[in-house]
């Protein structure tokens, strides 16, 4: 009787589901325009590619033959923006304060990333990331992210690169 139970227990264990760990990671760029030294900076910075995102269109995601059902967590882990224009003479310090935001339609808005501090010189900056499960916003229908800055227009029209990284666990 006992052999029983154990050959039911291997076999339970076999067949449940196994977890995998894979990062997907997203790109977006915006462009900031040049401004007059009182000009102010206000608002969303505008990364297109990171609104209405849908991790079923993504290729690592069908690379690890995994579904947005199959998410079970999802977290953050990189967040980083780079200068690529002007390719000399910019930096991050026209800025004073920026935030990435996510939402959902049926999650609400909530500070994924910040930074308030920006040497000069610094042309590529990492974010501060907050501890947030991200998995009921990458399995809704979409997820999106969103900028919130201050600070002051750049001298120069200044274009940036994000690089958004996260590490997802699926069935």
């Amino acid at each position: 009787m006992k052999m029983h139970h154990l050959i039911f227990v291997v076999l339970a264990f076999t067949s449940c589901d196994s977890l995998r760990t894979f990062e997907i990671e997203q790109k977006s760029e915006t462009t900031v325009e040049r401004g007059t030294i009182v000009e102010q900076l206000v608002g969303n910075m505008g990364f297109g590619e990171f609104l209405n995102m849908d991790l079923s269109d993504n290729q690592q995601m069908k690379n690890n033959d995994a579904q947005k059902e199959h998410i079970e967590k999802a977290s953050l882990t990189l967040l980083e923006l780079t200068i690529t224009q002007p390719t000399n003479g910019q930096d991050f310090t026209f800025l004073d304060s920026l935030e990435f935001y996510v939402e959902s339609n049926k999650n609400p808005k909530k500070r994924i990333a910040y930074k308030d501090t920006f040497e000069a010189g610094q042309k590529k900056v990492q974010l501060e990331l907050e501890n947030l499960e991200l998995a009921p916003y990458a399995t809704d229908e979409t997820m999106d992210i969103s900028t919130e800055v201050t600070g002051r227009r750049p001298d120069n029209d200044t274009t940036i690169e994000a690089i958004l990284k996260l590490e997802i666990v699926a069935k």
